[in-house]
């Protein structure tokens, strides 16, 4: 059984996401195209402009046949990546901060341009210091703050040259970013995956996560071995898990949806900023109240983000290939609000009610804040843009090994015997 891209999901499918044919029709336009064949048991997503295809086991149940590599199996949030085309264009972000990222970057510049005849993006403010002559960027098409250099006088501006000349892309929002990157590299610790991530804040390109922070939940891979991952990725030799994310919008007390969309891959985070007041916020669930919030604030977070604020709050930490929203107090005035975790297809809402002493504010990702006013309201939904991370095969294994390496995770003198 096959279903095109044209057939709107039913509610027999099991999936309640799309809200509407408009808005599924919007995310196939973006995802290009999505098909399940029950007979093989195997899920197909192709994404982007150069037709990226994820191809993953839907394991059901455990039987005879499951897809396995290195004795691992491969479960239903686990996908292969294969090119319809070899990739032409890739953007590497790096750590503002790491001599040793900028170094990387020189080097895997060299060897994508070299060796693989690949166009390399870097973020404006980065190619702005370096200005190498290989170097490409993009630029939304309103910002001129970015002097286009003489060497690219020749250079059309509005279309890419043939690798390995640089160039100056200029796209309509920084919403298109996805239409002209295939994959990223990212050079630093979590705190610069997340910053990537935020760049795409619809379709994202698989990422590639060079460990060069503290903790590297997000980036596992050395960079001393860059070139065996890259050519890993060029061959479609890797695995992919898509990350969720969150979508948040604000509607304002007149009924008013802001048109700005948020897309959050750790947290968001109500609080009650410099006001000496609790935070007062009603919580409602697919429209039912649920409870009050009285607290220092609470946390909503993916489970990607439950190893960071959340955890350090209290909250529950959650293997990120488990889909929920987290909902974490931080400080609550009573001993019984205790964090839960809801079905990712929840729509959660928290209002600043009308009799509250003070404003709340908020924060995506740790940016962005702004307040949050009397019968203001934030909308929290599951994102359909995920984050798909190039990951090693044993995931969990890989997991378990940052929370007790990081965190000395149930780390205990072991008990002795009676002998």
């Amino acid at each position: 059984m096959k279903r095109s891209k044209d057939q709107l999901p039913s509610n027999n499918d099991g999936n309640n996401k799309f809200e509407s044919e408009e808005t599924y029709k919007k995310i196939v336009k973006d995802l290009c195209e999505v098909s399940i064949d029950c007979e093989s048991k195997n899920k197909k997503i192709a994404i982007g402009e150069v037709g990226i295809e994820f191809v993953g086991q839907i394991n059901t149940q455990t039987i005879d046949g499951c897809k396995k590599k290195e004795g691992f199996a491969i479960g239903p949030s686990t996908f292969e990546l294969h090119w319809k085309q070899p990739p032409k264009a890739v953007l590497i972000t790096k750590s503002e901060y790491s001599e040793k990222a900028e170094k990387a970057l020189e080097d895997i510049f060299d060897y994508l341009t070299n060796e693989k005849k690949t166009k390399v993006f870097v973020e404006p403010k980065v190619w702005n210091q370096l200005k190498w002559k290989n170097l490409s960027t993009f630029m939304v098409a309103d910002d001129e703050q970015y002097d286009i250099p003489t060497f690219l006088s020749e250079c059309e501006v509005g279309k890419c040259c043939d690798p390995p000349k640089g160039c100056f892309q200029r796209i309509k929002t920084l919403q298109n970013l996805h239409e002209i990157i295939d994959f990223v590299i990212c050079l630093g610790g979590d705190g610069t995956m997340l910053h990537t991530a935020s760049l795409f804040q619809l379709a994202v390109p698989p990422i590639l996560g060079f460990n060069l922070g503290s903790l590297g939940f997000l980036a596992s891979f050395d960079v001393e071995g860059y070139k065996k991952y890259i050519d890993q990725v060029f061959q479609g030799d890797v695995y992919l898990s898509p990350r969720m994310r969150l979508t948040c919008k604000i509607r304002r007390a007149d009924g008013q949806i802001s048109e700005e969309r948020h897309q959050i891959l750790n947290e968001l985070v109500l609080d009650r900023g410099p006001s000496p007041f609790l935070t007062n916020l009603e919580c409602y669930c697919n429209n039912t109240f649920i409870t009050s919030v009285q607290a220092d604030g609470i946390i909503v977070a993916t489970p990607t983000g439950s190893t960071a604020y959340s955890m350090s709050a209290g909250g529950s930490i959650c293997h990120p290939n488990v889909n929920c929203i987290m909902l974490t107090p931080i400080c609550p005035h009573t001993l019984s609000f205790r964090p839960i975790l809801l079905p990712d297809s929840t729509i959660l809402t928290l209002r600043v009610p009308d009799e509250a002493r003070g404003t709340a504010w908020t924060s995506f990702d740790g940016k962005c804040r702004q307040e949050l006013k009397k019968g203001d309201a934030i909308i929290v939904t599951t994102s359909v843009w995920p984050v798909p991370l190039i990951t090693k095969v044993d995931e969990t294994s890989e997991w378990f090994r940052h929370l007790t390496g990081s965190f000395n995770w149930n780390a205990r003198e072991q008990q002795k015997s009676f002998k």
